[in-house]
């Protein structure tokens, strides 16, 4: 959940369908429902969609939720789409990435100072078999509906085995700079050893 100028916006995993979807819910200061009463469908279509991740942009009075899409039954995806708080308005998916023949999840959306957002998830697309697991960390920066960096993101962190659980914290206000920080077993030999890695990255409206 997240608060918002027009109260708190909720998103959950939800099984009245065919596997899971994502619904959402706004609750106004009062603890009035002001979405329909069963949810907002977020992301209610075919196969899964799970995992989701959350952010409030004040500038924009509005919320981005992104999530793993297991659209075609093969790989997992990341989809984002934003809703207005205001009048619960959905935009369109958008996908973030969508690889082939291999799977991008635990997306983490974080809203920068500037009103753009940073995604950050764990990506499998340069394991090549030779070590097990070798998960990746990628972000893609959105600004007014735009991507900043190419398709399906850039690199954060591609060391040996598995970096995951990626998250975003502001590191410096005046720069416009974040901390993306995870999990990382590159320490791994024949027993998991997993320690914390940070990577900062300064964004810029100038960008687009």
């Amino acid at each position: 959940s997240v608060t918002t100028d027009n109260g708190v916006f909720i998103i959950w995993n939800d099984g009245r369908g065919d596997g899971d979807d994502i619904y959402g819910q706004m609750i106004d200061i009062n603890g009035n429902i002001m979405g329909s009463s069963s949810g907002i469908e977020i992301a209610v279509y075919d196969s899964y969609q799970q995992n989701p991740s959350i952010s409030y942009n004040h500038q924009l009075n509005e919320v981005l939720v992104c999530w793993e899409d297991y659209i075609d039954n093969s790989y997992y995806d990341i989809s984002c789409r934003s809703v207005l708080t205001s009048t619960l308005y959905l935009s369109s998916i958008v996908q973030v990435a969508n690889t082939i023949s291999s799977n991008q999840i635990s997306p983490f959306v974080y809203t920068a100072l500037d009103g753009s957002y940073l995604i950050a998830w764990q990506d499998s697309r340069n394991y090549v078999g030779t070590i097990a697991p070798n998960d990746d960390i990628y972000i893609q920066q959105i600004i007014n509906g735009n991507f900043v960096y190419e398709q399906n993101g850039i690199a954060v962190c591609n060391a040996d085995f598995s970096q995951n659980n990626p998250q975003i914290e502001l590191y410096d206000e005046t720069s416009n700079s974040y901390l993306i920080y995870w999990n990382d077993l590159r320490s791994s030999g024949k027993a998991d050893l997993v320690n914390i890695y940070g990577q900062s990255i300064t964004v810029s409206t100038d960008s687009l």
